[in-house]
């Protein structure tokens, strides 16, 4: 019985974490962004893999801000301009954050 009690358990852990994997991308970067750390933003948005054009559109603008942000402002032009092609999304994104 304890061994299916703990195959159980490590399988509710292991789905719960593979659903959540764009939520930890999420933290992890909310944090940084809490802490000003706009260099390791960017890293973390370079080694994720965009699964969708959703998540490819949300970490653009993001790295796009982080950019901004570190006073870089011809590459945040640069993806602020790529992302103004889908204006609803640009619009969207402009006023969550």
């Amino acid at each position: 019985m304890k061994i299916f009690v703990k195959f159980v358990f490590f399988w509710a852990l292991l789905t719960v974490c593979t659903v959540n994997s764009q939520s930890d991308l999420f933290s992890k970067t909310r944090i940084l962004v809490q802490n000003s750390q706009w260099e390791d933003v960017i890293k973390a948005l370079d080694k994720e893999p965009t699964k969708n054009a959703q998540d490819k559109e949300l970490y653009m603008f993001q790295k796009a801000y982080s950019f901004f942000e570190l006073n870089n402002y011809d590459s945040a032009r640069a993806l602020f301009t790529d992302l103004q092609k889908n204006k609803n999304v640009f619009d969207d994104y402009s006023l969550y954050f």
